[in-house]
């Protein structure tokens, strides 16, 4: 889209080969030729509308089973104990892109301030040995814990004892399903602000340019500051994903499109009309 085709070329040709990578270019104009017959495109966000352009684009968000992701994840009424100790977490695959060195130079500033910081990270990935090493340089190995991938109960268990959960990712998020997870727990959440992440999370949490250390540090440095900000995001937050995220809402969008699509088709209408607003969840939205 962007014509930068030889680009192109040399980043498929990594996983595809050359060939590979060639006939994917060719085929993407009859591609995007035959999706712009679809009466309707769904997207995650409208960041990724924006990035994909085509017409009659519908933001449906994913849906966040309710009762799993919060069944045992109460709400904080009150800040903890000891304001100086924050439980920093990150979830997903242990790669380059999802930049989580940025994370542990950020925890290791704010712990030279004096804060007490614990640092928990679900996942696995080539990354892991490297990131483990690195936190040890950093100087606190015994704060911080490399789970593993987890997956069901277990990754529900040890996400619900994560304070404020990063995603900073240098690449720009589609969206972010553990983003909206963790906000169904109540839970905090600080992302990068060049993707769909940051436009689910809004002000139900905070925000930083992707790869500023700095930046990253001072949006922790406000948990231990503010202590009763975990309550007030956290709730905000999720009230946010019982508005926006959750699986009844996810279906009666669809529900909803579906229906206008089929009224349009049966009245051979030659354009798409737009989604009615019959759904509570659809009045709520913020765009």
């Amino acid at each position: 889209m962007r014509r930068r085709y030889l680009q192109c070329l040399r980043c498929n040709a990594e996983d595809e080969g050359w060939l590979g990578s060639a006939r994917m270019l060719v085929l993407s104009w009859p591609r995007r030729w035959l999706c712009r017959l679809a009466s309707a495109h769904l997207r995650i966000t409208r960041h990724v509308a924006r990035r994909v352009r085509l017409p009659r684009s519908t933001v449906i968000h994913y849906g966040v089973p309710e009762a799993e992701a919060g069944e045992s994840a109460p709400l904080r009424q009150e800040p903890p104990a000891n304001p100086s100790t924050l439980t920093v977490g990150y979830v997903g695959r242990l790669v380059q892109e999802k930049d989580v060195p940025t994370l542990i130079e950020a925890v290791r500033q704010v712990r030279v301030r004096g804060d007490e910081i614990t640092l928990t990270i679900i996942g696995d990935g080539p990354e892991r040995k490297r990131l483990e090493d690195l936190a040890t340089r950093a100087g606190f190995e015994t704060s911080a814990v490399f789970t593993g991938a987890l997956r069901g109960p277990q990754l529900h268990n040890a996400a619900q004892n994560v304070d404020v959960l990063v995603l900073q990712s240098r690449w720009e998020e589609p969206a972010g399903l553990v983003v909206m997870e963790q906000m169904m727990r109540g839970r905090p959440v600080v992302v990068t602000d060049n993707g769909g992440a940051a436009e689910l999370v809004g002000d139900a949490g905070l925000s930083f340019p992707p790869r500023d250390t700095a930046a990253l540090a001072q949006c922790m440095r406000r948990f231990t500051d503010e202590p009763e900000l975990l309550a007030t995001l956290g709730e905000r937050a999720r009230n946010k994903a019982l508005d926006l995220f959750s699986q009844q809402c996810m279906v009666e969008n669809h529900y909803n499109l579906f229906q206008v699509l089929l009224e349009a088709h049966q009245a051979k209408q030659a354009a798409v009309l737009p989604v009615t607003n019959k759904s509570a969840c659809l009045s709520k939205a913020p765009y």
